[in-house]
């Protein structure tokens, strides 16, 4: 990686993580409260996850270990909050009317 600029070094190496720990903590969602909606709600519960959990690994590898600036890593780390809060959102409306029926 001696190539690539920090910022995309970071994006992959610290991406990969968080998508190999994004499948760990989807898959313990699943198990607390089995997802209703179909293929995409599983897929934007999956994106919601990785939005949330990859903030730490990308911070960790740009900061400590490829030494990008602060304002790059915080940038980072809250376009991957956004990005995952507008999957669960996303997500919400997929899975809202039937969680809802089913509460009725």
């Amino acid at each position: 990686m001696d190539n690539l600029p920090p910022l995309v070094a970071t994006l992959i190496l610290g991406g990969s993580i968080a998508v190999i720990l994004a499948f760990f903590v989807a898959r313990k969602s699943h198990r607390n409260k089995p997802v209703k909606g179909g293929a995409v709600a599983h897929l934007l519960h999956y994106l919601g996850a990785l939005g949330v959990v990859a903030p730490a690994p990308l911070l960790l590898v740009g900061g400590f270990g490829f030494r990008i600036a602060f304002g790059q890593a915080a940038g980072l780390c809250l376009g991957s909050l956004g990005l995952g809060f507008l999957a669960l959102m996303l997500f919400a409306v997929f899975s809202g009317p039937e969680s809802v029926e089913a509460q009725s």
